[in-house]
This record gives C-alpha cells, sequence and structure tokens, in this order.
C-alpha cells in the first residue's frame, strides 16, 4: 500500500467516518522533510497523532511533543545533554554487564519469549537507571506503558480508547486512567527530589531543579507530561525496535551472518534498524496555512501527522525504484 502511495499519490486524501474529518497522508521523503523543517506552516500545536483534540484537551494534555520553537527547545534543552555521547559513554559499563545479565537470565530458561525476556527488559532497567528507581519498580514501569499506548488492546487498556468510557478520561494522554498513576508516581519522586544541590545526574532531579532556557519553570502539568513521557517513550520505542531488528534478522540470516563475520558494521545496522523497524508510526502536523504540497492544496487547519510505517518513504527519488522490502521513513499528514 504505501509503496503505491509513495509512486501514485504521495500526498494522499485519506477520508474519515465521522466524528474525524479525515487527513493527508504524506509517503514521499522529500515532502516529509519539508513538512518536518516548517513548524510555521506545519505545527504541532494542535496535536501530534490522529485523534482529533479539543483547546482545552490540548491545553491539559500537550507534552513538548505538542510544542514548537522557543518552548520546545527550552523543555527539550533541560535534559538533552543527558543522552549525549559525553554522558551516555559514562554509562558503557553499565550497559555492557545489563546486556550480559538479560541475556544469560533468558537463555538460562532454554526457551523464552524474546520480547518479553529481552525486548522489553534491557530498555525498561536503561530508563530505571536514568530515572533512579527502585529495580523492583521496572515491571510497574512495563504494565503502565502497556496500558497507555494499548488503549486499543482489550489484552491492555483500562478503558478502550473507542469507548464512550473514555469520555470521562478525555483530558489524559491517550484517555488512559493509568496515566493518573504515572503521574502521582512521578510527583512522588520529583517531591523526593526537588530542591536538591544541583549535582543530582538522574532525569528527575534535572526536571525539578533546573530552570529551562527560556525562563519559565516548568509547571505542575509541565512535569506530570513530561514524566509520562519519558516512560512510555524511553519503554515503547527501543523494545519495538529490538523486537523487529531481531525479527528481520531471523527472516534474513545472511545479513545476520554478516554481522557476525564482521561487527565493524554494527554501527550502521543499527541505524538500518531503526528505519526498518519505525517504532513510531507517524506524528501528526496542522497546517497553519493554506499551502501545496506534492502538488496538491492543503488548507489551513487540515489535521496532518508525520509518521513512520516500515517500508516506506525511503531518500531515493520518485524515479528510482525501490524494492518492496526496503524499509524507509514516512509521514501522514
Amino acid at each position: 500500500m504505501f509503496h503505491t502511495l509513495r509512486h501514485e499519490d504521495p500526498v494522499h486524501w485519506q477520508p474519515e467516518p465521522a466524528p474525524n474529518s479525515g487527513f493527508w497522508a504524506v509517503t514521499r521523503h522529500e515532502d516529509i522533510v519539508r513538512v518536518d523543517r516548517d513548524p510555521e506552516t506545519f505545527t504541532s500545536t494542535r496535536f501530534v497523532n490522529l485523534e482529533e483534540v479539543d483547546d482545552d484537551q490540548i491545553r491539559r494534555r500537550a507534552s513538548i511533543l505538542e510544542l514548537d520553537g522557543v518552548r520546545h527547545r527550552a523543555l527539550r534543552g533541560l535534559l538533552q545533554r543527558q543522552f549525549g555521547a559525553a554522558v551516555i559513554g559514562q554509562y558503557a559499563d553499565f550497559l555492557r554487564g545489563l546486556t550480559a545479565k538479560t541475556l544469560d537470565a533468558a537463555f538460562a530458561k532454554g526457551s523464552f519469549d524474546f520480547v518479553a525476556d529481552v525486548s522489553a527488559d534491557f530498555p525498561i532497567n536503561v530508563l530505571a537507571r536514568l530515572l533512579d528507581v527502585p529495580e523492583g519498580d521496572t515491571q510497574r514501569l512495563i504494565d503502565w506503558g502497556n496500558r497507555i499506548i494499548g488503549n486499543t488492546d482489550p489484552d491492555y487498556a483500562d478503558v478502550l480508547l473507542d469507548s464512550e468510557e473514555s469520555e470521562n478520561y478525555r483530558h489524559l494522554p491517550f484517555r488512559s486512567p493509568a496515566s493518573l498513576e504515572v503521574f502521582e508516581y512521578g510527583r512522588e519522586l520529583a517531591r523526593q527530589r526537588r530542591g536538591g544541590t544541583g549535582t543530582g545526574t538522574d532525569l528527575i532531579s534535572k526536571l525539578v531543579n533546573e530552570t529551562p532556557r527560556d525562563g519559565v519553570p516548568l509547571s505542575e502539568q509541565d512535569f506530570d507530561n513530561y514524566f509520562l513521557l519519558l516512560v512510555v517513550a524511553g519503554n515503547e520505542t527501543t523494545r519495538h525496535t529490538i523486537s523487529h531488528a531481531m525479527h528481520a534478522l531471523i527472516q534474513h540470516p545472511d545479513q545476520l551472518d554478516l554481522l557476525r563475520r564482521d561487527p565493524s558494521l554494527i554501527p550502521g545496522a543499527v541505524e538500518e534498524f531503526l528505519r526498518w523497524a519505525s517504532p513510531v508510526y507517524h506524528f501528526r502536523r496542522t497546517a497553519t496555512r493554506d499551502v501545496e504540497l506534492g502538488g496538491k492544496r492543503i488548507r489551513e487547519e487540515t489535521r496532518s501527522s508525520c509518521g513512520s510505517p516500515p517500508a516506506t518513504a525511503t531518500r531515493r527519488s520518485s524515479a528510482t525504484p525501490t524494492p518492496s522490502t526496503s524499509p524507509g521513513r514516512t509521514t501522514t499528514m
């Protein structure tokens, strides 16, 4: 489907049943880059997923993802250095030890569930270290992520997204009551670490004891939504990528053998795993003015989103054939 869209209708209008109003599906790389690099025309502030929300929901649910410009950069800057090469390099021994521990525990079972025992276990322990939370709380973090992200899956959701009951939680992220539990947990961590000397290096200490570069301190709501984003995105996306990467290597054993024979290829392979797995399927953008994109007229306030389903938009030109198995980036608008 995405191959067809990219080559035949790269800016495609996708109608939806009421109460939704439809969206533009943008699947060609150059169009995606244009949208990503022009937040004044294609804003994130009207929300970044396909759910249609009103102004009150946006005000109460907005995280760093739903910000553009100065405020986005200011909130991002609070933790950006913590994810830089210099700081991450300090975790090298911990990460190698955790890798060995995770795999040893899985292999000791004889047969095991790779997603549960490796893909989920590894990133949540990294997140726990970055947040400086007790190791015994990691399963709670996993469960919260499952319940929040799985809001359309009856096996995980407390309240299904499309149910009437979800209206009771319309002001919570993902309309999930599990968000309240995450907020409560994060607030207790913040209470314990607020007012420190500034030497705390965990992410919570940075959020509660430092002021964003725009001079506007985080409100309680800012902290709630920032913390929930760390718990969900820091867990779900890495688990998704590890799982899809392993599945791809099992399906393509020649590539697995290539990496075993030449480990110097692994850094590039990691980038390809991210492209192949596409752990985030879409990011919405909304047009702030009438604009032409890919030969189509996009009207002001038209709902939009940008994302990454696998095997879609690549950096190749539209005249270059792309194998259907080639993964890539895409945007839906």
